[in-house]
């Protein structure tokens, strides 16, 4: 689709709470990265035994509840593991936690305790659904970032903007069909909710 007829779908964001993995990488790593089919090119969707999801068998894909929570806390651990085994070996690579606050099919918006800076390639984990699983593993460019205002004693929390690098229009639509759905189960439970009687 090009970008005429895409009338700025891509750009549409949504509001979302995401648990963000990151690490910094190299543009070197990033073209390594883009080169190989051994790692994923973006966003994929998976069933609960880790069979690829298209678009026709999308709906059939039940996962049951108990296994999704135990998957997330897995990959909870998983990541508590990585950060432990990164901290002990030579490598510069470090994995950093933040919270996402919006997403487009062109980038995403999140809150991060790490300041990168612009410019800055990040290699980013989340799951965008768990029902059916969505799994988003890309790579994006920090375009800027924003001190934001906390409380006295905490740590200072940055706002950090991303467009991603690395998405084929297959990956793009399944982020912006998310958004648009999360948008129109808002937009029902506003209609929804009684209105407020004045008195």
């Amino acid at each position: 689709m090009s970008p005429i007829e895409n009338n700025g779908r891509e750009y549409v964001r949504g509001n979302v709470r995401l648990e963000i993995s990151y690490s910094l990488i190299s543009r070197a790593e990033f073209r390594n990265r883009t080169d190989t089919d051994m790692i994923l090119d973006g966003p994929k969707m998976w069933n609960a035994i880790g069979e690829s999801i298209n678009s026709s068998n999308q709906k059939e894909a039940a996962v049951n509840e108990s296994l999704v929570a135990f998957l997330r806390h897995l990959d909870a651990k998983l990541d508590k593991i990585l950060t432990l085994v990164i901290k002990d070996s030579k490598t510069e690579q470090q994995l950093y936690k933040g919270i996402g606050l919006n997403i487009s099919g062109s980038g995403l918006k999140m809150v991060a305790e790490h300041r990168p800076k612009p410019g800055h390639i990040l290699h980013l984990n989340f799951a965008l659904s768990h029902k059916p699983f969505f799994f988003v593993d890309v790579c994006g460019e920090v375009v800027n970032v924003e001190p934001e205002t906390t409380p006295d004693g905490e740590e200072p929390k940055y706002q950090v903007g991303i467009r991603f690098l690395d998405l084929t229009s297959k990956d793009q639509e399944q982020i912006i069909a998310t958004v648009f759905q999360r948008e129109r189960k808002a937009l029902r439970r506003q209609k929804d909710e009684p209105v407020a009687q004045e008195t």
